[in-house]
């Protein structure tokens, strides 16, 4: 491994960018998007059909944001940007409706601001 790019980095910086690094490749591998075991086992209209409530998002880029947000948690619209391959300027479109929805919220201000899910937003 060439770690010329990482050298002048301390030890919790590597961390931290080795983390960023899997978060990409597991976005990117689809199988943040795939339901897990117990809920494909659902069966609909019994009891303990559970509906996943980012399903119910219409748009497809909207309920591919909300999802990675749902799993990531809190993220810069760059970073969610270049982690899902899509432009900057539409996920700040798309983030934008979410927030005018009331589906996810801003948190912070200016460059620094990041985008989570609104812990009431899971309970509707």
């Amino acid at each position: 491994m060439d770690d010329r790019h990482i050298e002048h980095l301390n030890e919790g910086e590597v961390v931290e960018r080795i983390g960023e690094l899997l978060a990409i490749a597991i976005a990117r591998s689809g199988r943040l998007l795939r339901a897990p075991a117990a809920h494909r086992a659902n069966v609909p209209g019994t009891a303990a059909y559970v509906v996943d409530s980012v399903a119910l998002i219409r748009d497809p880029v909207e309920r591919k944001l909300a999802g990675f947000l749902k799993h990531a948690g809190p993220c810069r619209p760059s970073d969610i940007a270049k982690t899902l391959g899509l432009a900057r300027w539409l996920v700040g479109r798309k983030l934008r409706r979410l927030r005018a929805a009331g589906i996810c919220e801003a948190v912070g201000k200016t460059r620094a601001s990041h985008y989570q899910l609104r812990a009431d937003y899971q309970a509707n």
